[in-house]
């Protein structure tokens, strides 16, 4: 070693064992997980890694905790949404039939915009369930725009379960509705079950009638 090159006095940290980095990252993703289901903001994650090590200054975790708002943000979408979005595929393919919802609506924030979302409705541990599947962006949508987004959905989620569409009335839905019928028998050799464009409110118009035909009341108990 020359003589004019005094020796380093940098402080040597010792390695985090792997099980306590284990631990902490199980902390990180359960307060990513609590941000999204109690919908608060990524900003709310500032100075949490400060506030759990006053509150709890005895645990390991707490002094290993980091998540600030652009983290937080980068491991709930690049990393828990495509685990959660693949637990979802599997609980379809586990589903007998589903039910495809969609609706478009003006995104002002992507330049005006239109804004196509889709949810999954299927019967799952003795309960029907709707779950958001994704969203795409649409320009000048036509009738030959919206089928070929939804044939991107419907062969992901397997074409030969789906057993209804819910839409919105629109003249351009559809007649996109009546290629894909005609294409869903061609392929599956069945037909789609036409409730009208939103099943929910035929279900409800049935089970009121109903209701009054058998007198029940429900009005009343109610």
């Amino acid at each position: 070693m020359p003589s004019n090159c005094a020796p380093s006095t940098s402080k040597v940290t010792s390695p985090i064992p792997v099980a306590a980095r284990q631990d902490t990252l199980k902390a990180e993703i359960l307060w990513c997980l609590k941000v999204v289901e109690d919908h608060l903001s990524f900003h709310s994650c500032q100075h949490n890694s400060d506030l759990f090590q006053r509150m709890f200054p005895d645990s390991s975790i707490a002094k290993g905790f980091q998540l600030s708002k652009t983290k937080c943000r980068y491991m709930t979408v690049f990393g828990l949404w495509s685990y959660v979005q693949d637990l979802l595929y599997d609980n379809i393919k586990k589903s007998s039939h589903y039910a495809i919802l969609f609706d478009e609506s003006l995104c002002r924030k992507k330049l005006q915009k239109k804004q196509m979302d889709f949810l999954i409705r299927m019967w799952q541990h003795n309960e029907v369930r709707t779950r958001y599947l994704t969203s795409v962006f649409l320009g000048h949508s036509t009738d030959v725009h919206l089928k070929e987004e939804l044939d991107k959905v419907l062969h992901r989620v397997g074409l030969e379960k789906l057993l209804q569409i819910s839409m919105d009335g629109p003249n351009v839905n559809w007649k996109m509705y009546d290629d894909l019928s005609r294409e869903y028998k061609s392929e599956v050799n069945r037909s789609v079950l036409n409730m009208g464009s939103c099943g929910l409110h035929i279900v409800n118009g049935v089970f009121l009638t109903g209701a009054k035909a058998a007198e029940w009341e429900v009005e009343s108990f109610l």
